[in-house]
């Protein structure tokens, strides 16, 4: 079931909330403040890291969890049902995408990418044509971690993922990959290095050719003795305001609307953040970006 929204005939200086109605009548601004948010479960499904929305039907909704799978609702939140069980060898998830010309379509990485001491790996991409009823594994094992996935808003069989690669040492399997036939196969179009895998990667949406991607070390987070200084206190740089350590995961992300503006979530001079156009990449300095 959908929900659907309507304007009533208003006066000119009237503010367009205070005539706006819904399918169960008008609802009166001041009355919303009241509203509270509130766990809808389900209790047992552990901690999350990927959350996705059927940008068709406003009920649906798809979360990953890091130990227990994808998990579906289709009536806002009243009940869960597994929909990964049978299908994937491994249970933690790190994204999940939905296609928005196609709501059938759905993307899982697998793997978190919130590093942590006891984080859990996964096995590469796992694909729905139907909605989650069954699914398809689309191969990418050895990223192990995987923080993004996007997909093309004309056309869901091209799709890129971010993948940190293996938590605790280097290997060659990370980096930003791109599949133009619907997962069959992956081009790897952005690696750094073996030790360096992005975590997280923002589509341009006014133009889905512009990407940008946040880059990080994962083993500074897992072993203190591979951090570049040595361990040491989280400590909060005042002027700029944000955590000031050797790894932080700088999280970009791009603003609807006609200016071209990006803005990233936390980050540090050990991260990084990549800027791909049709042509290619080029890093961009977090110094240079809007706190």
């Amino acid at each position: 079931m959908t929900s659907t929204r309507q304007f009533h005939d208003r006066p000119e200086n009237e503010p367009v909330s205070n005539a706006m109605s819904m399918a169960g009548g008008d609802v009166t601004p001041s009355l919303l403040t009241s509203l509270e948010w509130r766990s809808i479960g389900p209790y047992r499904g552990g901690r999350v890291v990927a959350v996705a929305g059927d940008p068709a039907h406003s009920q649906v909704f798809y979360f990953g969890s890091t130990g227990g799978g994808v998990w579906k609702m289709s009536d806002g939140g009243v009940y869960w049902e597994n929909i990964s069980d049978g299908f994937f060898k491994r249970a933690s998830v790190g994204a999940i995408a939905v296609s928005s010309s196609d709501p059938n379509i759905i993307y899982v990485g697998m793997g978190e990418t919130t590093i942590r001491g006891n984080v859990s790996h996964g096995d590469g991409v796992y694909k729905s044509t139907d909605g989650g009823k069954t699914w398809m594994h689309m191969g990418l094992e050895d990223t192990r971690h995987i923080g993004k996935v996007r997909i093309h808003p004309q056309n869901p069989d091209l799709v890129y993922v971010a993948a940190l690669g293996h938590a605790h040492g280097a290997n060659k399997q990370r980096g930003v990959y791109r599949s133009t036939d619907g997962g069959k196969t992956w081009e790897q179009i952005l690696f750094v290095n073996e030790d360096i895998g992005a975590h997280d990667l923002a589509m341009d949406p006014n133009n889905p050719r512009i990407l940008r991607c946040g880059l990080a070390n994962p083993a500074h987070a897992t072993h203190s003795t591979k951090w570049r200084r040595g361990l040491r206190p989280l400590q909060v740089n005042r002027r700029r305001g944000h955590l000031d350590r050797d790894y932080a995961q700088a999280r970009p992300a791009c603003r609807p609307g006609g200016q071209d503006r990006r803005y990233r979530l936390g980050g540090h001079s050990g991260s990084r953040l990549g800027h791909r156009r049709s042509r290619g990449w080029r890093r961009l300095p977090l110094r240079r970006w809007r706190q």
